[in-house]
């Protein structure tokens, strides 16, 4: 009898689909679907690369730049199941965007991408880690809304006076402001800087405030979500102190002192 290669083939076809079909269920029927998805859930988690596998995340050390990097996530960051973003002004932030993505490299390791959002005028760095996401949740910082939970300050930070100072400095870089006021006297301008943190976290101004005072400076709180200093003594000590990250206030406070030492030069 002649062989027929093409009846083979079928033979063979219909052989290995019926032992599939018994292995994995019919695909054409409900039952069918769901055993060949929970086989393939199971390949999948065997495989290192396979997207149901947590990636591997070496948790931080405790340090400076970590306490950096959570005063940022605390002002313009969030958390979700799996994902930690961090939302800056596309413009005014452009290049503090830059230094938060290299100070994640060093804390974690990661590179990462600041990415525009253009409708929304913003810069988006992601990081999609959820054993990041567990780690940060170690520590009290819950996914969801941060004026809902209201986030306090890791217990590690707060035993710390230099940890709180880089904390501090995060907050303010991310959601305080340096500022100018003008004022007109007998038709005379007199400028005069001010610095302003404002948070819906209550335990997040409190954790500011008294930063701020056990530092030895004075700082007003003009209003249930606001946190003042208004001394220039003061404001002069916390750029050199404390410091700042975020070029946009460090180029208006310099811009500022020029202009002052510049006036005091023509008066004398």
């Amino acid at each position: 009898m002649k062989f027929n290669q093409k009846e083979h083939l079928k033979k063979i076809a219909r052989t290995g689909g019926l032992a599939r079909i018994k292995l994995y269920g019919n695909p054409g029927t409900p039952s069918g679907r769901i055993l060949g998805g929970q086989k393939a859930r199971i390949t999948h988690n065997s495989l290192t690369s396979s997207p149901f596998v947590a990636r591997k995340f070496p948790p931080p050390i405790f340090s400076e730049d970590l306490s950096e990097f959570i005063g940022i996530l605390l002002g313009d960051g969030g958390v979700s199941a799996r994902q930690v973003t961090i939302t800056l002004h596309k413009y005014d932030d452009k290049d503090y965007s830059d230094y938060v993505a290299r100070l994640i490299k060093k804390v974690f390791r990661l590179h990462v991408l600041p990415k525009e959002r253009i409708k929304e005028n913003v810069n988006i760095i992601v990081l999609s880690r959820t054993l990041l996401v567990e780690f940060l949740k170690s520590m009290g910082i819950q996914s969801g809304s941060k004026i809902r939970n209201q986030d306090r300050i890791p217990y590690w930070i707060e035993s710390n006076p230099d940890y709180k100072r880089k904390c501090l400095r995060g907050l303010f870089d991310t959601d305080g402001c340096f500022y100018v006021d003008k004022h007109v006297i007998k038709g005379k301008v007199y400028k005069n800087a001010g610095m302003n943190f404002t948070n819906r976290s209550i335990p997040l101004l409190e954790f500011f405030k008294s930063t701020l005072i056990e530092s030895g400076f004075a700082p007003t709180q003009t209003s249930k979500y606001c946190i003042v200093l208004r001394r220039e003594s003061d404001i002069v000590r916390y750029f050199g102190e404390i410091g700042c990250s975020n070029p946009k206030h460090v180029n208006k406070f310099r811009a500022y002192i020029e202009e002052k030492r510049k006036s005091v030069r023509v008066v004398e």
